[in-house]
């Protein structure tokens, strides 16, 4: 299941062993290597300091929040060795430029991440002004990721936009019988 970026901040930390709240999450730590969030930011309830959550301590994600065991899943940032570089680089996907064949097309709004394994999955772009004009939001998938820097993310490949995702049931169908003869040409 796939779950906005957007959704995941100031979420509720809730420990199963003190049935309530422990810490807030502030943001989300990215690997910019492969796209992957190791762990969120917290502020807990009764300190000053920001602590992280390991994404190998998370039971769950539900509609109150991020469910752990308890507050020792929590970590002070010193104390994550193995993990020193990525917070080091601080990476944040967002308002990060987006190029397609070497060309801005806009900037990242949001992403979208698969619940199970915190890998993101779609990034979604507010387009260039000039671009806004005919649409509205461009989608991109992973897959088509070529570079990701410091200040900028690649892709190859077409987009979607959201106005493309309006199909009705003729069009859909067709698409869909088109896309099966081509994938059995490939057999």
């Amino acid at each position: 299941m796939l779950m906005l970026s957007s959704q995941f901040t100031a979420v509720p930390i809730l420990s199963l062993r003190v049935g309530g709240r422990i810490a807030t999450t502030t943001e989300a730590i990215i690997n910019p290597n492969n796209l992957h969030i190791d762990g969120f930011y917290c502020q807990p309830g009764n300190q000053k300091e920001q602590l992280i959550l390991l994404d190998m301590h998370i039971r769950d994600f539900t509609h109150k929040g991020i469910i752990i065991d308890d507050h020792s899943a929590l970590s002070e940032p010193e104390d994550l060795i193995r993990l020193k570089e990525i917070i080091d680089i601080h990476y944040n996907l967002v308002g990060k430029n987006v190029l397609v064949n070497k060309k801005k097309v806009g900037k990242v709004r949001d992403y979208s991440f698969d619940q199970a394994s915190l890998f993101i999955q779609k990034i979604y772009v507010q387009p260039s002004l000039w671009k806004t004009i005919n649409v509205s939001d461009l989608i991109f998938d992973r897959k088509n990721i070529v570079e990701v820097t410091d200040k900028y993310i690649a892709f190859q490949g077409p987009e979607v936009t959201v106005r493309e995702k309006k199909y009705t049931t003729n069009a859909f169908q067709a698409n869909l019988s088109a896309s099966a003869s081509t994938t059995s040409e490939y057999r």
